[in-house]
């Protein structure tokens, strides 16, 4: 009789040690999935084969600094139709700072990739994360230079008058030149004329309203003398 009582101790032991183990484990990791649409907002198109991958991201030490660590964790690629789904186990992890998951995109066959909204991907949810990728438009630039006396002078297109170079190239000389420079479709784009001289950079801004044609042609006049 004692021999029986020890066993079904021993096994309501061993039961409730498994079952325990167990709620750990669902509590950790959560069955999760982002989705969304790659589309050429610009043209109003949807785009097909674009990748779109999800990241797991942490704060971490890279040698003696503090790092961002991404790990990928799976890629898809949109359909016909634009969409894309990510299935996915969301693992939570309370050791890590600064944790949690993110979808990335880059720019991929002529296309420049926007991600439409910072989304916090949210364990246990089906989480949307549109993608704004569209296709470059090039501006065909004819060019009377005059008073170039501090070459190169540099051409650039810029999204915004605040924001980085998106694409540049320079000339030397004056007289006519044909340059070629990639854009944004319909968009305020900003064309940027600048030298240096002293150390100290001398510019013209010229504002340029794209349309959706593959390729677009322009001309200016520019005195490097008035700027």
């Amino acid at each position: 009789m004692k021999n029986i009582i020890l066993l079904l101790i021993t096994f309501l032991l061993v039961e409730c040690r498994e079952t325990g183990s167990n709620d750990s484990s669902t509590q950790d990791i959560v069955k999760s999935s982002v989705s969304g649409k790659v589309y050429d907002y610009q043209r109003n198109i949807p785009v097909s084969n674009f990748p779109v991958k999800l990241f797991r991201q942490y704060s971490d030490f890279c040698g003696y600094m503090s790092c961002i660590r991404n790990e990928e964790i799976a890629t898809a690629y949109s359909d016909q139709n634009g969409n894309y789904i990510i299935n996915f186990n969301y693992i939570k992890d309370l050791t890590k700072k600064n944790y949690g998951y993110v979808i990335k995109v880059e720019n991929y066959s002529n296309h420049i990739a926007e991600n439409l909204q910072t989304t916090t991907i949210n364990p246990g949810n089906n989480n949307t994360v549109n993608i704004n990728a569209w296709a470059v438009v090039r501006l065909k630039i004819h060019l009377s230079i005059l008073n170039n006396n501090n070459p190169p002078l540099y051409i650039a297109t810029h999204l915004t008058t605040e924001s980085g170079t998106f694409n540049n190239t320079a000339v030397n000389g004056n007289g006519e030149q044909d340059i070629e420079l990639m854009a944004k479709p319909s968009w305020n784009m900003v064309l940027r004329f600048y030298y240096f001289l002293n150390n100290q950079i001398h510019f013209i801004d010229k504002q340029v309203n794209t349309n959706n044609d593959d390729f677009q042609n322009l001309n200016f006049t520019i005195d490097c003398g008035l700027f």
